[in-house]
């Protein structure tokens, strides 16, 4: 870089600190300089003021010698983002990389660890040293390796510029990408995504004609699809399992296998039910303003963790979830997603409403407009609805109801809070042990997902064994 160099360096640290509001509870800007070897030029819990901490970025004292970019990826997740030096859970994480050069070590696996450690990374590389023209190999190889660091999409996470004095020109552009980055982040928080380091490590063994092992390094809470042409194999497992025997496998197939981990949600508890088992079931939720967007990304958590226990299809389960407030709206029908991924991302992404709590409505909707033939719902095949709400009607909800179980659609339902129970169990079927479900708070749902699955679960395979009577 050169000492001379070094000064348009600090000018553009200063220019991406200065765009954040700075603060111990807002933006927290830490500066880490590598070479040969890395040093922390301040933590994330240094300087929250910006008087003090432009003043540390000016006097940056330049370090020289080699370039060794992967060891530098590797020191911040082990000394930057940690939360000795400052880094929150729950808050958005951006690293930028500027470098000069091709770095002496590999550096693909150590930003694959960063990235999944929930970092966003962006890359600004110059190439002033290159003697040839443009096009010369050792710029496609910097480009390349630039790629293999950053965050996707490349074309805003790789800034690239012939000198080092030209930095002022993509200087903005980088900076507006940072921000809409954390702005995303910041999104996906709000929706109850976590980042967490996934599963790794793994491995095939014991392969048979119809068999194999799957083996890894543990997670927390995985599932293991298993790809094959159109056939998709879910085996679900606890967050200690680090092995599972996958059966009836096709002879001289090839397979893809995925390792997913699922967050914090308790592994998911698969219905027991037979392989062609059909049912329409409606998940009707409550959006009203009293729930408030904090506790609306812990309704989803456990949305997610019902619809998983289903064996979702055309021919199979069918879902279709409504959100409530002062009017009745459809997420999606009976026969908007065929397929459990289409459903697990909807589930993740409808938007929070807000509004009054008009339970009795929403029943009359559920009845006149999803239970039809035109919206998905099928003849013969068992209907359930599962309500889930925080609080009082602002309705009259018993004739509704009793309208809605007189056309063979069993309801359970699951208050929160300030839910009242004679009121859920007026809605609901009896018997209410098995029915009605009442949590303290939105962070209580996983005491109760495995109980509530289970009993939806029994209550499809009766009423299977009644429509075959009838």
């Amino acid at each position: 870089v050169g000492r001379e160099n070094f000064k348009f360096i600090r000018s553009f640290i200063a220019a991406m600190a200065g765009a954040f509001d700075l603060g111990e509870d807002k933006t927290r800007v830490g500066v880490v300089q590598y070479s040969t070897d890395t040093r922390t030029e301040f933590n994330l819990n240094q300087y929250y003021k910006r008087p003090e901490l432009l003043r540390a970025i000016n006097n940056l004292p330049y370090k020289g010698g080699n370039t060794m970019t992967g060891e530098a990826l590797d020191y911040l997740l082990k000394n930057m983002f940690t939360e000795a030096a400052g880094a929150r859970k729950g808050f958005p994480r951006v690293a930028v990389v500027i470098t000069d050069g091709k770095s002496q070590d590999p550096v693909e696996g150590y930003a694959k660890r960063l990235k999944n450690a929930g970092v966003e990374i962006f890359t600004l590389g110059m190439w002033s040293f290159i003697t040839a023209v443009f096009h010369s190999l050792d710029f496609f190889c910097i480009l390349t390796e630039l790629k293999q660091m950053s965050s996707t999409p490349y074309r805003t996470h790789v800034y690239t510029v012939p000198n080092f004095d030209m930095i002022k020109a993509v200087e903005k552009s980088l900076v507006t990408q940072v921000c809409t980055s954390v702005d995303d982040q910041l999104n996906s928080l709000a929706s109850g995504e976590e980042v967490i380091e996934p599963a790794s490590n793994l491995h095939v063994t014991e392969v048979a004609s119809k068999s194999m092992r799957v083996t890894w390094d543990a997670s927390i809470g995985e599932m293991v699809p298993m790809l094959a042409g159109s056939k998709r194999q879910e085996l679900y497992v606890g967050p200690t399992q680090t092995s599972v025997n996958v059966r009836d496998l096709s002879p001289d197939t090839e397979y893809e296998i995925s390792l997913y981990g699922n967050g914090e949600n308790p592994a998911f508890e698969k219905c027991s039910l037979g392989v062609d088992v059909q049912a329409d079931v409606v998940l009707l939720v409550d959006g009203s303003y009293s729930i408030g967007l904090a506790n609306f990304a812990k309704v989803r958590a456990f949305l997610e963790v019902l619809v998983n226990t289903f064996d979702i299809g055309a021919d199979k389960v069918q879902i279709s979830l409504v959100q409530y407030s002062r009017d009745p709206h459809t997420e999606f029908y009976l026969n908007t997603h065929h397929d459990l991924g289409a459903v697990v991302k909807a589930v993740r992404t409808f938007p929070y409403r807000g509004g009054s709590t008009n339970t009795g409505k929403a029943m009359t909707y559920v009845r006149e407009r999803i239970f039809v033939p035109t919206r998905g719902a099928r003849a013969n095949v068992p209907r359930v609805m599962i309500l889930i709400t925080d609080g009082k009607s602002s309705d009259a909800f018993k004739d509704p109801a009793a309208k809605l179980k007189s056309t063979d659609v069993e309801i359970f339902a699951v208050g929160v809070k300030d839910a009242v129970r004679s009121e859920l169990e007026a809605i609901a079927n009896p018997p209410a042990e098995t029915h009605v479900y009442t949590v303290e708070d939105f962070d209580a749902f996983q005491r109760i997902s495995n109980e509530l699955t289970q009993s939806i679960c029994l209550r499809i395979e009766q009423e299977l064994l009644n429509i075959k009577r009838r």
